[in-house]
């Protein structure tokens, strides 16, 4: 009879906790970034004036400074809010002189980093907000958002006459 009891208020100190916290939490949305092609030209030019000495080029051939493009680039910032690197870049670069860039012509660096990791441009510029960059994110390294697809390509559809493979169930 102690079992019953014990059993049952447990059950119910648990349906109660659950009642609780589905009241107080909310799943926070996590997309990628969206940025404009003008975004990422003016971002590149920024680029080339401010951060190529360092980081090389073409993003991943510095001599000074890690790659903001590759691999390794989303191993650190893949699945991870934009808000974090649009941070980082604000309070640390350039070097010499921190925050001289503004939060536009970070956002323009951003966009264009961005574009050279795959993503591919909308209709919207990249905030130069931070806080509007926090359901923002990077793909990672292992496929990012789209659970493992590649960005900008379809996947193969399954099942049809031309499908070598049928569709899983």
């Amino acid at each position: 009879m102690t079992r019953r009891i014990l059993f049952a208020a447990l059950a119910f100190v648990a349906a109660l906790s659950a009642a609780d916290y589905s009241h107080g939490l909310r799943a926070q949305s996590l997309s990628l970034p969206t940025y404009t092609s003008a975004q990422a030209v003016q971002g590149q030019q920024a680029y080339e004036k401010a951060c190529s000495a360092c980081h090389g080029a073409n993003l991943d051939d510095g001599e000074f400074a890690p790659a903001l493009k590759g691999g390794d680039f989303r191993l650190r910032w893949g699945g991870k809010p934009v808000e974090g690197l649009f941070n980082q870049m604000a309070q640390t670069m350039p070097p010499g002189s921190p925050g001289s860039l503004g939060d536009e012509t970070y956002a323009q660096v951003l966009a264009y980093v961005i574009q050279e990791n795959g993503v591919i441009a909308g209709t919207r510029q990249l905030p130069a907000d931070p806080a509007l960059l926090r359901t923002a994110m990077l793909p990672s390294a292992a496929g990012g958002p789209g659970g493992g697809l590649t960005l900008g390509v379809a996947p193969l559809a399954c099942g049809g006459s031309n499908v070598s493979r049928p569709c899983a169930t």
